[in-house]
């Protein structure tokens, strides 16, 4: 869903530039100020993600390091917050996608090194709800 906000907001920008100098110098500013808006409404499905990631890691233990979802959770408050005062407050610089950034390396590397270890070898394969 963050990839779409992203695609879907560059047709305004386009717009704006293929009309070239007829255009209007407020509604060209409008249609990439919705550009730029989308940034930060696309960190709300990240947050999501990385929340639902969270919970997985926390609460059940899967094959995945309890460290890497707490650090899910912060980053996904972060998430939310920059994508709420980006929103209302629009500039150019959005921190806590550089956490989601530095979160993705670690989960990449996280899983590329568990991908050759057999589940039976990982100590908390074993997962029970609670």
């Amino acid at each position: 869903m963050s990839v779409t906000i992203k695609v879907a907001s560059v047709a305004p920008v386009l717009a704006a530039r293929w009309a070239g100098d007829g255009l209007d110098p407020q509604l060209a500013r409008t249609l990439q100020d919705i550009n730029d808006a989308s940034f930060y409404l696309s960190f709300f499905p990240l947050a999501v993600l990385l929340a639902a990631f969270a919970i997985v890691a926390i609460r059940f233990g899967a094959p995945l390091p309890r460290w890497l979802g707490w650090m899910s959770a912060v980053v996904a408050v972060a998430l939310l917050v920059d994508g709420f005062a980006g929103t209302l407050y629009p500039r150019d610089f959005g921190p806590s996608f550089l956490l989601f950034l530095l979160w993705t390396l670690a989960a990449s590397i996280v899983l590329m090194r568990r991908a050759g270890v057999s589940h039976s070898a990982v100590s908390n394969a074993a997962v029970t709800p609670p």
